[in-house]
């Protein structure tokens, strides 16, 4: 599950779907993995977990629209991180108008916890947990 595979995170997190969303408006060509972070090859997604405070995580979920598994595949990467790395909860930051990755994040178990008004290319950033 855990992947070091430079390109592969790569291309996932490049991919003209994904980019849009994961990036700060810094160019596709010059991305490269931290590979300090942990990576976890969801299906054809990854999602990138950093520590943020004590056993939390923050969390990116790179996943392409066509991978209508997702909700399978993210699952047990947050079990891996609990049972791996002791991990008690985890952080995420998205866009409002990303329906897909909401919905996403919903139904693994986060619940909206804040809003951040127009932060995010003029949308809101919705702060989400799980625990």
């Amino acid at each position: 599950m855990r992947t070091f595979d430079a390109q592969f995170i790569k291309s996932v997190i490049t991919d003209p779907e994904v980019w849009p969303w994961v990036s700060d408006g810094g160019s596709a060509a010059n991305y490269e993995p931290n590979m300090g972070e942990i990576y976890l090859r969801v299906g054809a997604g990854v999602m990138l977990f950093r520590p943020w405070s004590g056993a939390w995580w923050d969390v990116h979920i790179a996943m392409p629209r066509k991978c209508a598994a997702a909700v399978g595949f993210v699952g047990p990467a947050f079990q891996w991180m609990r049972e791996q790395m002791g991990a008690r909860g985890f952080v995420a930051r998205m866009s409002s108008v990303n329906r897909a990755v909401l919905r996403l994040a919903r139904a693994v178990g986060f619940k909206e916890c804040g809003r951040v008004r127009g932060c995010m290319r003029g949308h809101d950033m919705v702060l989400m947990e799980m625990n």
